[in-house]
């Protein structure tokens, strides 16, 4: 399942995804990881779908805005994302927005999957905030799993989260409302984007 973008022109990108033979199941990390994993994150539209076979499906994507890439990426229009298959595939839709990330191959191939495709509208503007201005500031703390702590001892420059552990509202906080950025050099602290500076 994994995609392939190659950065052929100025204004065009073509992205090709080995088709699925299973569900994407897809397990979601904090936005801020996301964030700082990635080398190119962008907000996409989607403008059309083009049939290609009996299991691809290919979108076209305009990018809307860049958030985090190469300064050369900044001049590319359009991305073609091919899903995995017509039955597992997720569904993108006319006109709706996605947020869109992945690693940078070469310089100039992007290597998306389906789980590395977000709908906008679901992203709370605190996230939003986030990923314009407070992630980029914490990419050097790590957002550690608790049950990764045991095999570490105590962790330095990270800040725990685990929908294992946390209540769900406490859950829902640090991921729509919180950001891991460092206080110290050693030490890194989660801040609540909710509140003022």
């Amino acid at each position: 399942m994994e995609c392939t973008l190659l950065l052929t022109s100025a204004v065009v990108m073509s992205l090709f995804v080995t088709p699925a033979v299973q569900d994407c199941n897809c397990f979601q990390d904090h936005l801020q990881t996301i964030y700082c994993n990635s080398d190119v994150v962008f907000v996409g539209k989607y403008l059309r779908i083009l049939d290609l076979s009996t299991s691809k499906l290919l979108y076209d994507i305009t990018i809307v805005q860049m958030i985090k890439g190469p300064a050369p990426l900044q001049f590319f229009e359009y991305a073609s994302i091919f899903a995995c298959s017509h039955v597992h595939s997720k569904m993108l839709y006319s006109n709706d927005e996605y947020l869109i990330w992945g690693p940078l191959i070469n310089k100039n191939q992007l290597n998306v999957t389906e789980c590395d495709i977000m709908p906008w509208e679901n992203i709370s503007e605190h996230q939003k905030q986030g990923l314009f201005t407070y992630y980029k500031a914490g990419c050097n703390c790590t957002i550690l799993p608790k049950k990764e702590r045991a095999s570490i001892g105590e962790p330095v420059r990270a800040c725990l989260w685990d929908n294992s552990y946390l209540k769900p509202m406490e859950y829902s906080h640090f991921y729509n409302t919180g950001a891991c950025i460092p206080v110290s050099p050693l030490v890194c602290q989660w801040k609540n984007i909710s509140e003022p500076n």
